[in-house]
């Protein structure tokens, strides 16, 4: 009897062995795909937290350019592409009052990354001043804070042009939009 009670507990050792084994097997597998699936949402949240990062960026832009256009020292340069060809257009708009300048440019092209987009000031005795370095969006769309004009010279245009992403000193003959001031 006692060897017939050892062999029943190996048979039911040996069974609830193969049970464990199977579902450690079936766990394994779970783990695995709830491992993968953690991993992409993890990389969608990352994406999506760069989205919202740059949609709150583009909101604060949006906003300053709201209040450049409230202010009663507004002044305006519509850019325009120097071939009609081009469906691209910008808006600045500068207030010293505000101590701002904001560019709206729509309908640029996406750039490789060694090339920028860089608004001028064209002054009438200090010659050509870089005011912003940028890239448009996905959409073609940027609406880019810059640098006020310097104080002192006649602002007489504005221009935006394709430039190396190292940074120019002076602007490429590769103008993308460009516009007399008022």
């Amino acid at each position: 009897m006692g060897l017939a009670a050892t062999l029943a507990c190996a048979i039911v050792a040996a069974e609830a062995y193969s049970i464990l084994i199977h579902r450690s097997a079936i766990y394994r597998r779970h783990l695995t795909h709830l491992t993968a699936e953690f991993h992409r949402i993890s990389r969608e949240m990352a994406v999506t937290t760069g989205k919202i990062d740059s949609m709150r960026e583009q909101l604060v832009r949006s906003e300053r350019l709201r209040q450049i256009l409230s202010a009663s020292d507004l002044r305006l340069l519509k850019l325009a592409p120097p071939k009609p060809d081009r469906s691209s257009s910008g808006l600045v708009a500068i207030s010293r009052n505000s101590k701002s300048a904001v560019l709206d440019a729509a309908g640029l092209s996406p750039l490789p990354e060694d090339k920028v987009y860089e608004l001028w000031w064209i002054l009438a005795h200090g010659g050509p001043v870089k005011a912003a370095a940028f890239r448009a969006g996905a959409d073609g769309r940027a609406i880019v804070a810059a640098e006020l004009p310097p104080q002192g010279d006649q602002l007489l245009a504005g221009m935006v042009t394709l430039d190396a992403a190292r940074g120019a000193s002076r602007p490429s003959s590769m103008v993308e939009l460009k516009g007399a001031a008022d």
